[in-house]
């Protein structure tokens, strides 16, 4: 079916809590604690509004994300291959009928992401109706692991797991990915060590 500028996009935000944490000592990035709820709790009700559906991407404490209220996907990749086999693993999940969706990452240790992020990446793809997926942008910088991607791709992606890639940036820089402009870059700020999470728990503005 061709795409055409007006086609709404059906989204589907995906936590990222898959990964290993190892320079976080090994914790469970999304199961702790930020501002009275957990990092994956924060960036679902954040995102929630923004979205068709939420699913969470994680790979061990699995009960524990299934009681925030969402559906939780497994890797189908052993070993920890990260986060675009959340991505991967979201699209498998997505019905025949949700096959013209997309899904967008929220990585769960990045709890500043900006507001409009969902409303922005959304436009970018629905502007862009060639395009297969976005990339948010910031002061320059490119953040591979926000970006959203249309399930066309989840093909794509499996190929690209398959024979050993991993890296984010390469897959959606290989697939032309539309730069979408946000324009605080701490807010894309993560936070992979016990320090930096005291440290931004001591910020007392934030949503």
């Amino acid at each position: 079916m061709s795409r055409t500028s007006s086609q709404a996009l059906r989204i589907t935000a995906v936590i990222l809590c898959g990964g290993r944490a190892s320079r976080m000592g090994g914790a469970d990035k999304g199961l702790l604690e930020f501002a009275g709820e957990s990092l994956a709790a924060r960036a679902a009700r954040r995102i929630s509004g923004q979205v068709d559906s939420v699913v969470v991407s994680a790979n061990r404490n699995l009960s524990e994300y299934a009681a925030l209220g969402f559906p939780v996907v497994e890797d189908e990749i052993g070993g920890y291959a990260g986060p675009l086999a959340g991505v991967h693993a979201a699209m498998l999940r997505l019905s025949s009928e949700e096959l013209a969706s997309a899904v967008l990452t929220v990585p769960c240790d990045s709890p500043f992401f900006p507001d409009g992020y969902a409303h922005g990446m959304r436009q970018a793809l629905e502007d862009n109706p060639g395009a297969s997926c976005a990339v948010a942008c910031a002061g320059g910088v490119r953040q591979p692991a926000f970006a959203l991607y249309r399930a066309e791709l989840c093909g794509e992606i499996g190929r690209f797991l398959a024979s050993g890639g991993r890296r984010l940036g390469e897959f959606l820089a290989a697939h032309g990915a539309v730069l979408v402009d946000f324009e605080d870059l701490s807010a894309f700020d993560n936070l992979n060590t016990p320090q930096e999470l005291r440290k931004a728990q001591e910020i007392k503005k934030f949503p």
